[in-house]
């Protein structure tokens, strides 16, 4: 099989027929006409005897085989190779090679000056791709044509019918003003491109323009661009607060500062709010009060619905971070501070609403220590919902009707010993000396013998031993209690009661040393605090379960705090931006006024927090206790 040169081709298939054969020898038409019957067949062209022979001497082709189609590829991969070893083509003579063409900016240019639909479409598309991850390429000192082309087409001939502008929109594509939009946004974040956009008043009176259209999005009509206007709105609200800064302060018939009022009185949109308060801020910076300026035109109800903003601080730390709320009481402690600022009639204005006075002075106060969570105080854990202190309730247990029941190692013990030691041991281990206990004389008998009268450990193999006469027993309890005497009680009935005063039942035994070293000490007081040492295990869990029962009063020792702690703590911004207000209301007379009884509460937060002190030191010299 031959290819001829280096390039790949697919062989041809012959297929002849003998009706093919025969076919390239009929006439090309037919004579139209009717035939009379059927016996009469058309005519067709015969060839003579010379033009068979000719043909039947001429070469016929052989039919080929076709590769497979996994042979092609292979061969295709084969001849493939051969091209990319060998040296590149040089085109030479056609127009453009090696030119590199027009850059990007030039073509973006060029696509703007054409006016051509799918060309503005490219150059907006471009600016806006580039605006992202380079804006330096289409910075506005330099190329002042993206300024003049963003801005035509930013106003759009769809939001006009609620404006009284004279100069009439060229654009009528809602979609090359979200592009024109984003663009000049996006473009708007570095500080010498948004210099010049305020200098623009075109811009500026195409952006009121826009900010009307908050009627729009705030109501019940139902319009098909509602959804593009309002990502229009949020890209200019975005844009008007970047270049606020350069045009303040306002003055006070601004159209961009009565418009962004207008906004934010009918928007419940936290975001546009945040933004919208940001630029109210930024417009009234370098105000003074002897000069009118825009702020005059906000009225009370609005200075109500931006204070009521400070309440989100009272809602639970959780759902602030959540929802996301810290933004919006920054942005509100922000615009109070610069309304404020100038002092005079303002700061009058503010607090002449009760509301307001009490919102102001209650709130503002606990946002100096809002969101400082790492605090060390005393009662950190208490205000937590723990107990600082953990007393043990103080209970005097009843006395024992009975002395403990011995068993164990402590009766064995006990048992192998000779009387009178015996008797003596037992009533040291099973009674305590106690100033004003007392028994009778006739339990005190009765508890001995039934406690050795019977065997109390069948493994014991010693035969009972005789124990101690009564009358004995009962002079030996002296001998076992020094402090204790042998008393006879009169009473009223006439009778007699044989007691031992001095004595009283022990809550649980104690093991024969600690009975022998509390007999020669001084009588106690009867306190209940005889559990000591034991020396069944058994035993030993009843004494500390018994303990764990609240026998006597304890303390648990807690570590003393350290208020140096508290000296490094970082305050947020929030706090910061509070005592700038509560500074500015302490200066102003009206302010001193409002805060009158106020300075030892800003004392406590100042002990609480010692960072503070900077920040609130201003205050502190205007306030009153």
């Amino acid at each position: 099989m031959s290819y001829g040169s280096n390039r790949p081709m697919r062989p041809r298939i012959y297929n002849y027929t003998v009706n093919s054969f025969q076919s390239q020898y009929q006439t090309p038409s037919r004579q139209s006409h009717s035939y009379p019957s059927q016996h009469h067949q058309p005519q067709y062209y015969q060839p003579s005897q010379a033009q068979l022979e000719e043909e039947s001497t001429a070469v016929i082709p052989k039919p080929i085989v076709v590769p497979s189609l996994q042979e092609q590829d292979q061969i295709f991969l084969n001849v493939s190779n051969v091209y990319q070893q060998s040296q590149q083509f040089n085109y030479r003579g056609v127009l453009g090679v090696g030119k590199q063409g027009a850059g990007v900016r030039k073509r973006v240019e060029m696509g703007f000056q054409s006016g051509l639909k799918d060309e503005v479409s490219y150059s907006l598309n471009t600016i806006v791709e580039f605006s992202h991850t380079n804006p330096q390429l289409f910075n506005l000192k330099e190329n002042p044509f993206v300024l003049f082309n963003l801005v035509k087409y930013l106003d759009c001939s769809v939001i006009e019918y609620l404006s009284d502008s004279t100069i009439k929109a060229e654009n009528d594509n809602l979609n090359f003003s979200l592009d024109a939009a984003i663009a000049l946004r996006n473009l708007s974040q570095i500080i010498d491109n948004a210099a010049i956009m305020s200098l623009d008043p075109r811009l500026k009176e195409i952006l009121v323009k826009i900010m009307t259209n908050g009627d729009r999005i705030s109501g019940n009509v139902i319009d098909d661009n509602r959804e593009a206007i309002k990502e229009l709105l949020r890209y200019t609200v975005d844009i008007v607060e970047t270049i606020s800064s350069y045009i303040a302060p306002a003055p006070i018939d601004d159209p961009l500062f009565i418009s962004l009022i207008g906004f934010l009185q009918k928007t419940n949109d936290r975001y546009l709010i945040i933004s919208l308060l940001r630029s109210l801020s930024r417009l009234m910076v370098r105000s003074v009060s002897n000069k009118p300026s825009a702020a005059d035109n906000i009225s009370s109800k609005l200075l109500d619905q931006i204070t009521s903003y400070l309440l989100l601080s009272t809602t639970s730390l959780t759902a602030i971070h959540d929802l996301g709320y810290d933004e919006l009481i920054l942005a509100t402690l922000d615009f109070l501070y610069q309304y404020s600022l100038p002092g005079g009639s303002r700061i009058s204005k503010l607090i002449e609403s009760d509301q307001r006075s009490l919102l102001l002075k209650t709130v503002l106060l606990n946002l100096l220590t809002y969101n400082l969570t790492n605090i060390q105080t005393e009662y950190k854990d208490r205000l937590r919902g723990k107990k600082f202190l953990k007393l043990i309730k103080r209970i005097k247990p009843p006395v024992p009707i009975s002395p403990p029941f011995l068993k164990g190692n402590l009766y064995n013990e006990i048992y192998k010993l000779d009387e009178p030691q015996r008797a003596t041991t037992w009533m040291r281990c099973c009674y305590q000396s106690v100033e004003n206990g007392e028994v009778t004389q006739i339990s005190l008998w009765k508890s001995y013998e039934s406690q050795f009268t019977t065997i109390v450990n069948p493994s014991f193999e010693q035969p009972l031993k005789k124990l101690l006469p009564a009358v004995d027993f009962i002079k030996n309890v002296c001998n076992a209690f020094p402090h204790s005497s042998a008393k006879v009680i009169n009473l009223p009935d006439g009778s007699r009661k044989f007691i031992i005063k001095g004595i009283q039942p022990r809550q649980l035994p104690v093991s024969i040393e600690v009975g022998n070293k509390e007999s020669a000490e001084k009588t106690s007081t009867g306190d209940g605090d005889d559990a000591g040492n034991v020396t069944d295990e058994e035993d030993a869990e009843e004494e500390d379960n018994l303990k764990g029962d609240s026998i006597s009063a304890q303390q648990k020792f807690f570590k003393i705090l350290n208020y140096g702690a508290n000296n490094n703590i970082k305050l947020n911004e929030i706090n910061s931006s509070s005592a700038l207000l509560l500074n500015c209301l302490a200066k102003d007379e009206a302010g001193c006024e409002l805060l009158k009884g106020y300075k030892s509460e800003i004392l406590d937060k100042v002990l609480m927090v010692p960072p503070l002190f900077n920040h609130v030191f201003d205050s502190l010299d205007y306030l009153d206790y």
